[in-house]
């Protein structure tokens, strides 16, 4: 949650989406009214876990800009969860990828060539 947190002022977030955990959401709504919670797109999308969709299918019912940061949580909890988080990180929609160890992070910057950075915080 600390990441989640620390990025909401660092990446200037206007509108957020937390999917898989309420708790954070109820959380976050309390702290930092500021960011929307509405249907526009996302400048950060959080989830608890990583989801078992491909990130094609993701974006049936997500919306996200180019400078959209997409935050999974709990990346290397175990092998199949890491198995998800490598499937992100290969697609070829996914341009820069950071594994932090606990959570990961990826963007979809079409202007910058395909990156991945392992940083363990």
């Amino acid at each position: 949650m600390d990441v989640l947190l620390k990025s909401l002022a660092y990446f200037k977030v206007r509108s957020l989406e937390i999917l898989g955990n309420s708790e954070i959401k109820a959380e976050m709504k309390k702290r930092y009214p500021e960011p929307s919670f509405s249907k526009d797109l996302k400048d950060l999308i959080y989830f608890d876990s990583v989801p078992n969709e491909s990130f094609t299918e993701l974006l049936d019912y997500i919306q996200i800009h180019n400078d959209t940061v997409i935050l999974f949580n709990r990346i290397h909890s175990s092998s199949s969860e890491f198995e998800k988080w490598s499937r992100f990180v290969e697609d070829e929609k996914i341009t820069v990828s950071i594994d932090l160890f606990h959570c990961g992070m990826v963007f979809i910057r079409r202007e910058q060539a395909k990156q991945h950075f392992y940083i363990r915080i």
